[in-house]
């Protein structure tokens, strides 16, 4: 999906924004064609890797996470260990609807949803996040205090621990 958020970015000409993605892979050599085909080189970047104990550094250097999962099953198996990081340093997000994302946030006010993987939905997601730039203290607020709640070691020990030991 990070294809369609970089072409999201070139039907957003005057919005003053970065997309910065950080991280290395097979995919890498694609995002940049598509990057430059968009005419997209002063605001999105392609940062190298970085060691785990830096990633809250590179998350809190930004106002919000994006996360443009496509469906797909192996992606509804899995934590959403990027949104988890993202919401833990205060940060909200964009989100597509999938059960992975929408079974953690489905009631939260800290995320910008894109209905299907389009660079036009991934557009207005952007552009409704940028318009309401003013709430992503309060939005970011929430979103860490939902992953402090649910979704620590110790949170979700509980949670097995209390399924384990309830008679139903």
């Amino acid at each position: 999906g990070l294809d369609k958020v970089i072409e999201a970015f070139s039907l957003l000409p005057d919005l003053n924004i970065n997309f910065d993605i950080v991280g290395n892979g097979s995919g890498i050599k694609f995002l940049k064609g598509v990057i430059e085909k968009h005419n997209e080189l002063s605001r999105i970047k392609i940062l190298p890797p970085v060691p785990y104990e830096q990633v809250p550094d590179v998350i809190n250097d930004a106002d919000l996470g994006i996360l443009p999962f496509q469906p797909w099953n192996g992606w509804n198996t899995s934590s959403p260990i990027k949104l988890f990081e993202y919401l833990s340093c205060g940060r909200p997000v964009i989100l597509t609807t999938i059960p992975a994302h929408t079974n953690v946030l489905a009631d939260s006010d800290c995320a910008f949803w894109v209905n299907d993987v389009t660079p036009k939905s991934f557009a207005k997601a952007i552009k409704q996040a940028i318009d309401a730039k003013t709430k992503f203290y309060k939005m970011g607020k929430e979103g860490r205090e939902l992953v402090l709640s649910k979704y620590t070691w110790k949170a979700q020990a509980n949670t097995i621990e209390k399924f384990l030991t309830s008679s139903d």
